[in-house]
C-alpha cells in the first residue's frame, strides 16, 4: 500500500507542471480545462498543488484569475518545457511506429478554421485518398514543429520554426455580423460610431489580437465603455451572435448561415500561414489538400482582397456548402404526394431537382434552356425574374412571393409562385437557394374512393358517384357515365347524403372539396 501511495503521488506530481504549461499556453485556467478535457476546479487545485510543490506563487493573481507569470513562474516555465520537449519526442517514437502501419498526417489549426472549414473538406480528401489519415486538431493557442507537436501546422501569424517549409495560404477576413433578432430589437448600426451603443462580443486568443483589434477600430473605447461578451473559443462567438447575444465578429464566410453582415466599414485581415517539417509523400498529399482548401479563385472569401458578402456569392467557384443533397430527395417526395408541381433552384436560377409533375408541366407547358426556365411572353419573364432575384437575394427575408401568371395558347394561365425553403436554404452556399411551386388551375383535383370509404364509409357505389358530383356532374350526368339506372343513382346520392350530413349536392362538394387537399391513396376515377 505505501509503495502504490507513492506512485500514485509520483504520478499526480508529474501532472501538475504539465497543466501549468497548458495554463500558460492557452492563456486561462478555462481553456486548458477545454484542451485537457477536466474541469476549471480540477485545473486550479492542481495549480494550487503545483505552487505548494514549489513554494511560491506561479502567477500574479487578479480577481481570482491567472494574468501573467511571476518571476519565479517564469524561471519554472523555462524546466517545464524542456520536460515538456522530452515527453514529446518519447511520443513522438511511439507515434512513428504506428505510422508504419497507417500513414497518419497530424494537422493542428485555429479552432474556428478548422471547425468551421476545414472538417466540411476534410471528406474529399479521405475520397480521394483512403489509406492515409487526417489527425486534425483544432486548437485556440499555436502548435511548435520545433517540438513535434504536428506534422503540419496552420495559424494566423508567420511561423518561426527554423528549417520547416512555410507557405502563406491565403488571408481570412473578419467582420461584424449581427442575428436578425438582435437588430429587430436593438436596430442596425449604420457606421463606426454606433457600435459604441451596442453589446460586442470579443474572442481574446493567441491567434486573434480581439483587444488590439478592437482598439484600432474604436479608439474612443477608454473614454465610453462598451458592455462586452467575452468568450475564448469561434463556437461560442458564433453561438452567441446566432441566438442575439450581442455583435459577433467572425470571418466573412459567415454570410453563408443565417446571420446578417453590418455595412460598416470595419473589418480586418489575418495572414494564413502552413508550416511542416515533415517530406513524406503523405504529409506532401495533406499539404496539397491544405492549399486548395484555401484556394483563392474557389472561395474567395480567402483572397487578399476584402470582398463583402453580396459579392462573395457571385465569386463563388466551389461546390455547395452547408446543406447538401441530403435534404432534397425528401423534399421533392413531400411534394409529389402533395400533388404539387416543383422545381428546386440553385444561386443562379437553374434547375437542380424536379419532381415528376414538374417534369410533365415543363416538357408541355413551359419550356426550359440550359437548365433554366424560360419564359416567352414578356410582361410574364420580368415579374418571374424579379420575383426569383427577390428571393435569390442575400437581403430577402420573405418566404413566399405574389403568384406569377404565366401564359399559355387556348389555356387558362399557369401560376407560379417562387419561395425560399428555410430548410434547404439555411446556408447561402446550400445547393437549393429557392423553388418554383407551379399550379394549374385546368387540373381539377378529386377525391380518392380510398380516403371517402376511410372518412365516411362509403362503398365503392358511393365513392364512385360522390367523387363525380364533386366534379360539378349533375345526377343524371353520373348515371349516364356510370351506366346505371336513374333510380338507382338517387338511392346512393341518398345514402351518400346521410353519411356526410349534407341535405344539397352544393354541401356536398364543399365537403369533398377539402378532402380533395389531401394525397391520394390510389389511382381509381
Amino acid at each position: 500500500m505505501n509503495n502504490q501511495g507513492k506512485r500514485r503521488g509520483r504520478s499526480s506530481s508529474w501532472e501538475r507542471p504539465r497543466v501549468f504549461l497548458e495554463v500558460v499556453r492557452g492563456g486561462s485556467c478555462s481553456e486548458a480545462a477545454r484542451q485537457l478535457g477536466r474541469p476549471q476546479s480540477w485545473v486550479k487545485s492542481q495549480i494550487g498543488l503545483f505552487e505548494k510543490d514549489i513554494g511560491t506563487p506561479l502567477f500574479e493573481k487578479s480577481s481570482g484569475q491567472y494574468r501573467e507569470l511571476s518571476p519565479a513562474g517564469k524561471n519554472i516555465l523555462v524546466y517545464v518545457e524542456r520536460m515538456d520537449a522530452i515527453a514529446v519526442g518519447l511520443r513522438g517514437s511511439d507515434q512513428a511506429r504506428v505510422r508504419q502501419a497507417t500513414p497518419t498526417v497530424s494537422v493542428v489549426a485555429p479552432e474556428g478554421l478548422g471547425e468551421f472549414w476545414l472538417t466540411r473538406l476534410l471528406p474529399d480528401f479521405h475520397k480521394s485518398n483512403p489509406s492515409v489519415a487526417i489527425d486534425l486538431r483544432c486548437v485556440t493557442h499555436p502548435a511548435d514543429l520545433n517540438k513535434q507537436e504536428a506534422d503540419v501546422i496552420i495559424q494566423l501569424f508567420k511561423p518561426s520554426n527554423e528549417g520547416s517549409l512555410l507557405k502563406r495560404l491565403g488571408s481570412l477576413h473578419v467582420m461584424p455580423f449581427a442575428s436578425r433578432d438582435y437588430l429587430e430589437k436593438h436596430g442596425i448600426p449604420s457606421c463606426v460610431d454606433d457600435l459604441m451603443k451596442h453589446r460586442l462580443i470579443l474572442q481574446p486568443a493567441p491567434q486573434t489580437g480581439a483587444d488590439e483589434m478592437l482598439g484600432a477600430w474604436l479608439p474612443r473605447l477608454a473614454k465610453h465603455p462598451i458592455p462586452f461578451v467575452r468568450t475564448n473559443t469561434s463556437a461560442s462567438n458564433y453561438s452567441m451572435t446566432a441566438k442575439g447575444v450581442g455583435i459577433g465578429f467572425l470571418p466573412t464566410y459567415a454570410f453563408a448561415v443565417d446571420l446578417v453582415p453590418l455595412n460598416i466599414d470595419l473589418h480586418h485581415r489575418f495572414d494564413i500561414w502552413l508550416a511542416c517539417t515533415s517530406n513524406s509523400p503523405h504529409t506532401q498529399l495533406a499539404v496539397d489538400w491544405l492549399s486548395d482548401c484555401f484556394d483563392t479563385e474557389r472561395y474567395p472569401w480567402f483572397a487578399d482582397q476584402f470582398l463583402k458578402p453580396n459579392e462573395l456569392m457571385k465569386r463563388y467557384r466551389g461546390k455547395p456548402l452547408g446543406i447538401m443533397r441530403e435534404g432534397l430527395e425528401p423534399t421533392i417526395e413531400a411534394f409529389e404526394v402533395s400533388g404539387e408541381a416543383v422545381v428546386l433552384l440553385d444561386h443562379n436560377g437553374r434547375i437542380i431537382r424536379r419532381n415528376a409533375l414538374a417534369a410533365q408541366m415543363l416538357s408541355r407547358d413551359i419550356d426550359v434552356n440550359g437548365a433554366k426556365i424560360v419564359i416567352r411572353d414578356p410582361r410574364a419573364k420580368r415579374s418571374f425574374e424579379a420575383a426569383l432575384e427577390n428571393v435569390l437575394s442575400l437581403q430577402s427575408t420573405n418566404a413566399f412571393v405574389r403568384p406569377i401568371a404565366l401564359p399559355r395558347a387556348g389555356q387558362r394561365p399557369i401560376f407560379a409562385y417562387v419561395i425560399k425553403l428555410p430548410s434547404l436554404s439555411r446556408s447561402r452556399l446550400a445547393e437549393c437557394q429557392a423553388a418554383v411551386i407551379f399550379v394549374d388551375p385546368d387540373v381539377q383535383s378529386e377525391p380518392s374512393m380510398a380516403a371517402l370509404e376511410a372518412a365516411f364509409g362509403l362503398t365503392p357505389a358511393e365513392s364512385r358517384i360522390a367523387i363525380k358530383l364533386a366534379g360539378g356532374l349533375t345526377l343524371d350526368a353520373v348515371c349516364r357515365q356510370l351506366k346505371i339506372q336513374r333510380e338507382t343513382g338517387r338511392v346512393h346520392l341518398k345514402r351518400i347524403f346521410a353519411k356526410l350530413s349534407v341535405s344539397r349536392q352544393h354541401q356536398l362538394v364543399a365537403v369533398l372539396s377539402k378532402l380533395s387537399r389531401f394525397p391520394r391513396l390510389d389511382r381509381d376515377s
